[in-house]
């Protein structure tokens, strides 16, 4: 017998994609007041001095996104102190200039969901026409904040094993304390079926799964009949970014006391990039069990193409992802049962 189930994510059609994107641009840019939410943003601050630790007062500091342009621009208050609230995840330049000094620019600043960056300037004395460029280290001492939690980068959810049907699950096993018997089985819940069928039944510091808590890009993502599962799993294409928070919650992180996750998922940068991708999963390639002597008939293929870039540089971008999957099963062939010696 041959069975055969395919499920697909995003547009049906390009005319309806890109009718999709283009209204969701023309919304965000006739709201006036900017949305505020930790829960997918992060922070850059600090303050600015001179050379002997004096702080330096009403110097301009920019930040600016390396992918999309994205940018903002503080002045230091009184005390010399600078802060960008609500920045999206990514890499980012900071440039911070001063009458008097030369312009400070500092490459390669991280920002992660919920992240507080503390990064203090230094200014050296000199001519504003002269620069001072500094590489920001990868890794980030997190000193503001006393949450538990581990960064999973979009990298990381592309070139890590993950279970039979690709979701991005399996990386939140990568946070101590964190477990799943779901990345073990391919028994229900990681089904073949769409999800919530697919998502992962976690467990988090020996508590029960329900007891946890996603968000994808800020929204609750909870199936109310079976709490314990994500109600729609984002691609594996599709995922920027995971953090898996799970002790010291922040007061955002309602409903939750064991595994507060975050998942941000992609969008268009001012460059065109994306991705054709195709999977073949068969049982027959697999080792055989000693004590199962039937035919082993399973075939599972994933694919899906990805494609995201600029509408219009440095303001409107857009990004989609489709992914489909099919699934074969054969009448299994019973063969005899070799005695136990």
């Amino acid at each position: 017998m041959n069975e055969c189930k395919a499920e697909r994510s995003g547009a049906s059609t390009v005319l309806v994609f890109l009718l999709t994107v283009v209204g969701a641009g023309l919304l965000a840019a006739a709201l006036s007041q900017p949305l505020h939410a930790q829960v997918l943003y992060g922070s850059v601050s600090g303050t600015v001095s001179d050379p002997s630790g004096a702080v330096i007062p009403g110097s301009q500091v920019t930040i600016v996104n390396d992918t999309t342009g994205f940018t903002r621009t503080e002045i230091t208050d009184s005390g010399g102190y600078y802060r960008f609230l609500d920045i999206p995840e990514g890499s980012y330049t900071l440039t911070a200039s001063a009458s008097g000094f030369q312009v400070f620019k500092q490459t390669g600043v991280s920002v992660a969901i919920g992240q507080v960056n503390l990064l203090d300037i230094k200014m050296t004395v000199g001519s504003t026409t002269q620069e001072v460029t500094v590489q920001a280290s990868a890794a980030v001492l997190q000193t503001q904040k006393a949450d538990v939690h581990t960064e999973i980068s979009s990298y990381a959810v592309q070139n890590l094993p993950l279970s039979t049907y690709r979701n991005f699950q399996a990386t939140e096993l990568l946070a101590p304390g964190v477990f799943s018997t779901s990345g073990i089985s391919n028994s229900y819940p990681n089904s073949i079926a769409d999800t919530p069928e697919r998502s992962f039944d976690i467990n988090s510091n020996g508590l029960p799964s329900h007891d946890n808590i996603t968000r994808v890009d800020g929204a609750t993502n909870l199936f109310i009949w079976l709490p314990n599962h994500m109600l729609v799993v984002p691609p594996q294409e599709s995922v920027e970014e995971v953090n898996v928070q799970t002790g010291d919650y922040d007061v955002d992180k309602g409903l939750t006391a064991g595994a507060a996750v975050d998942v941000v998922t992609k969008s268009g940068s001012n460059q065109l990039h994306g991705s054709l991708y195709g999977f073949h999963t068969d049982d027959s390639l697999n080792a055989g069990n000693w004590y199962n002597h039937g035919s082993n008939t399973g075939i599972l293929n994933n694919d899906g193409v990805a494609i995201g870039g600029p509408i219009k540089k440095d303001k409107l971008f857009f990004f989609g992802n489709w992914d489909g999957s099919c699934s074969t099963r054969l009448k299994a062939t019973p063969t005899l049962s070799r005695p136990m010696t």
